[in-house]
């Protein structure tokens, strides 16, 4: 430990005169020193500026001839002179400091004005904020003062060093000046403080092995595990070892794909064999790493570059149609159906749309979307007669079709025909009828779905099948709304003929008017919590909902009436499915009985 210094040290003494330019009384021609001249800056009103302050207090700090340490000189530290009745910027005060020792080398100096006691202007050398002696030379420099509010701003510390604050006037720069007892400005004294001169040594330091031959937190032990092999590699960390927990890392260590610096040279994932392609990632395995070639630093990547001999294909790229994976995250050409119908001009699937999920396939012709802001128009889709090659097979389509006329009344239905020219860019023509048959009330409700087929007829007659759909809705007394079981008054029965991975579907109810004593009779989708009955529901999923008037006090009465169900997902995947429907409300409960139940036949073939 160092001894502890009292008083300045030797040869860093300066001599001061100190008063007017009047009876300043100093011989400067014989000496070596700088004059320093207090005046007020250009900011500072002019008006009653003899009282603007009444004391001048000066800190003087004298640079150690071996160390870039300033240390407060005891002649000038706080010193007090009274300038009370003087104008400073008319009769600016005169400070000289005199050399007395061969080491003084440079000064820097702070001025405070003070009135009753309380800093009101403040000043310090500028440009630069230190001053050399030089020898046989009086060296002429001014301070002049600024508003406080804008600058003032010291502090000391408890070991008797004054500093400023970060948040100071950017005109003037921030200082230490440091003391006898505390020289670095640590916070620790001479005699506890083992290098007085370093800030960044004293027992308040946390040393590892830095390596650096310096017993920075006063122990006496230097780079404490600096010499040991921690990790077995023959090499320490002060023989350069740069991670001394890492068997893999040391000096000369083959660099490997793992996003840290194995050999020791300040790069990282930096050898031949790592990013084949210089895209600047990697492939680790599961992992990877991101690469700045330009500075050799690396980060991990939870992706590791999928095609490591090209460089357009890496972790982050924007993904291009190609019909290949660019940015590695396990799919192809997403983001490039615009439209939404799984299709790309490119002619890949859109593993967004496509149910394989994230599945690559090679570019092909039949697959290219002719119209990719059109979500109606793509490959296999069902041709429409509109004068547009709906399906993109480079054609379209001339058909004439049977349709159905409705009647007066509700399940009323008469056949028809109907033409459609595509190469001229009609639509289809007028259902026309054709004599005055009745047809099914089914077909009614069927047509509509098979209008966008080249032969809407044809599609009829080979998706309907028929079957018969007979429910029970059962009550707990003759003629009262109390149903079985715990419903309440909604009764429900889920229809059979549904897929739930496919949306593709469409249910219609066709009833004659509106039955009596109910409340509400129809369908519902069962993921869709407290939807109201519809007679047309576009889900494929669905539940028949029966709903008997809450009031009632006479039978409901029997419900007859058309249900309907069609499929559709594109060419040669479509069908559509006719039940006759049948409601008989009954009295009769048996334990555990349902509100409803149904029963249906097996569709005709």
């Amino acid at each position: 430990m160092k001894p502890r210094l009292n008083g300045v040290m030797a040869g860093l003494g300066i001599a001061l005169a100190m008063g007017l330019v009047a009876n300043c009384g100093v011989d400067t021609e014989s000496n070596t020193g700088i004059r320093l001249n207090v005046t007020l800056h250009e900011t500072v009103p002019t008006d009653n500026a003899a009282e603007l302050i009444d004391t001048l207090r000066f800190y003087v700090a004298v640079e150690h001839p071996d160390h870039a340490v300033y240390l407060l000189n005891d002649a000038a530290a706080g010193i007090v002179v009274d300038v009370t009745g003087h104008n400073l910027l008319a009769d600016p005060y005169q400070l000289f400091l005199a050399k007395s020792g061969p080491d003084m080398k440079k000064v820097r100096v702070v001025v405070v004005g003070e009135r009753n006691g309380v800093g009101v202007l403040y000043g310090q050398l500028m440009d630069p904020a230190s001053q050399p002696f030089e020898p046989g030379a009086i060296v002429q420099r001014t301070i002049k003062l600024r508003p406080a509010a804008h600058s003032f701003d010291m502090s000391w510390t408890v070991t008797g060093c004054l500093t400023s604050s970060e948040m100071r006037d950017p005109a003037y720069e921030e200082f230490t000046f440091g003391s006898p007892t505390d020289m670095d400005c640590d916070g620790w004294e001479a005699f506890e403080d083992c290098n007085d001169f370093n800030g960044e040594v004293n027992p308040g330091v946390e040393e590892g092995y830095d390596c650096d031959g310096v017993d920075n937190d006063c122990d006496g032990i230097i780079d404490p595990g600096g010499d040991d092999d921690f990790d077995g590699d023959n090499v320490t960390a002060c023989a350069g070892d740069c991670n001394d927990t890492d068997p893999n890392v040391y000096p000369g260590a083959p660099e490997i794909c793992d996003a840290q610096d194995n050999d020791c040279d300040g790069k990282c994932d930096n050898a031949d064999n790592i990013d084949l392609d210089f895209d600047g990632y990697a492939d680790c395995g599961d992992s990877g790493s991101h690469i700045n070639h330009d500075t050799g630093t690396c980060s991990f990547e939870a992706i590791p570059d999928c095609d490591d001999t090209d460089p357009n294909v890496h972790p982050g790229i924007i993904e291009d149609c190609n019909g290949r994976d660019d940015n590695c995250n396990g799919k192809c050409d997403e983001g490039w159906d615009f439209d939404g119908d799984g299709y790309n001009e490119c002619g890949s699937w859109d593993p967004s749309i496509d149910p394989q999920g994230g599945r690559c396939e090679s570019m092909e012709s039949r697959l290219v979307d002719c119209a990719p802001s059109d979500a109606a128009v793509y490959p296999g889709a069902m041709e429409v007669c509109d004068g547009v090659d709906t399906n993109c097979d480079g054609e379209v389509s001339s058909a004439d079709s049977i349709c159905y006329l409705e009647g007066a009344d509700d399940g009323d239905c008469t056949q028809g025909h109907m033409a459609c020219n595509e190469t001229e860019g009609e639509i289809w023509g007028e259902c026309l009828a054709v004599g005055t048959e009745m047809a099914p009330a089914d077909r009614c409700g069927i047509w509509h779905h098979c209008l966008p087929n080249p032969d809407p007829g044809e599609c009829m007659a080979q998706s309907i099948q028929e079957a018969d759909l007979d429910c029970t809705l059962r009550y707990a007394g003759a003629y009262t709304a109390n149903l079985c079981s715990i419903q309440g008054y909604r009764t429900t029965y889920y229809l059979p003929y549904g897929f739930s991975d496919n949306n593709n579907c469409t249910w219609h109810l066709l009833m004659n008017g509106t039955p009596t004593n109910y409340q509400a009779i129809g369908l519902v989708d069962p993921g869709n919590a407290g939807q109201q009955p519809t007679n047309l529901l576009h889900s494929c999923e669905a539940a028949l909902v029966v709903m008997p008037d809450p009031g009632l006090n006479v039978s409901p009465g029997d419900v007859n009436a058309i249900l309907s169900f069609y499929y559709d997902n594109g060419p040669n995947d479509y069908y559509a499915l006719e039940l006759a429907l049948t409601i008989e409300p009954t009295t009769i409960c048996e334990p555990w009985d349902e509100a409803l139940s149904c029963d249906i036949s097996q569709p005709t073939p």
